[in-house]
């Protein structure tokens, strides 16, 4: 957080340095600023005149634009929401999206609440990452918006009566809520939620997680990838491990590997990775000695 103080207004303000630090109501406020300037109805200046207004509660008028000294100094405060984003090789601005925390805990739309997981995606099952991804690459390779909500709809649920339990996840239910949500729910949740869900993916290959004394590097499932070119088959993402762990029968069937909690999964193909990576090793050392 950056501590801000106005003398001449005798103002003070908290401002959160990145999304990490926003509470949800800066964070809804942002997500939908970062869709506008992303889709080109704002540039990377007006952004941040618009984000620093935002954070710091300024309410922009007729009168601030006719006054240079004012504009000036807002202008001045704005260069202070280049922290959000980071500098790229070809000079684009990158949105920087390190954390994990669910930053929209529960949407209300019209007499309904629907809730996200409690801590982090991490408690989401396969199904519902293998799901969720598969929308994902759908909007980015077609960008129908309506994948947004498509994707809303696969990580927010309603909760079971009289408990704060979610209701289990039904994957031919999401549309029709969907539908619902394109209704009722505001652009600022639906892109929120997908930048959660960028957020999420863009951590997964660094992730470290604390296991049995031990960090577990995921890093390890996702290096060594075979480049794509013109010729290569199109694969079905996700969706391909769970068919190949209905094959292996260790979770059971292809309903119960999508049941089963995302991170039990991942730490299972961690397993899998590192007895290969170590047989690899061991091959390669027994080769060398025998020539």
């Amino acid at each position: 957080m950056r501590h801000i103080e106005i003398p001449d207004l005798k103002l003070s303000y908290n401002m959160p340095e990145n999304l990490a630090e926003c509470s949800t109501k800066e964070y809804l406020a942002l997500s939908y600023l970062v869709l506008q300037y992303l889709s080109g109805a704002i540039n990377y200046e007006e952004f941040r005149i618009h984000a620093v207004c935002k954070l710091l509660n300024i309410q922009v008028s007729s009168k601030f634009h006719a006054d240079e000294e004012i504009m000036a100094n807002i202008y001045r405060l704005s260069e202070l929401c280049s922290s959000y984003f980071e500098d790229t090789d070809d000079g684009s601005k990158k949105l920087i999206l390190d954390f994990l925390q669910i930053k929209i805990a529960k949407v209300k739309t019209a007499l309904t609440t629907y809730y996200a997981p409690e801590e982090s995606l991490f408690e989401i099952t396969y199904g519902e990452f293998a799901d969720a991804s598969r929308i994902f690459d759908d909007f980015h390779a077609t960008g129908d918006v309506f994948n947004l909500y498509l994707l809303a709809s696969v990580l927010y649920r309603k909760r079971k009566p009289f408990s704060k339990k979610r209701v289990i996840y039904n994957a031919n239910k999401i549309e029709k809520q969907a539908k619902h949500f394109k209704k009722y729910a505001s652009p600022s949740f639906i892109y929120g939620v997908y930048l959660q869900f960028v957020a999420f993916k863009q951590y997964l290959p660094t992730a470290q997680i604390p296991w049995g004394g031990n960090f577990l590097n995921f890093e390890i499932l996702f290096e060594g990838g075979e480049a794509e070119n013109e010729n290569t088959i199109p694969g079905i993402g996700a969706d391909s491990m769970v068919f190949s762990l209905a094959e292996s029968s260790v979770f059971g069937n292809v309903e119960k590997v999508r049941s089963t909690n995302f991170l039990e999964i991942m730490i299972h193909l961690y397993d899998l990775r590192k007895r290969d990576l170590e047989r690899k090793k061991e091959e390669d050392k027994q080769n060398a000695s025998s020539k």
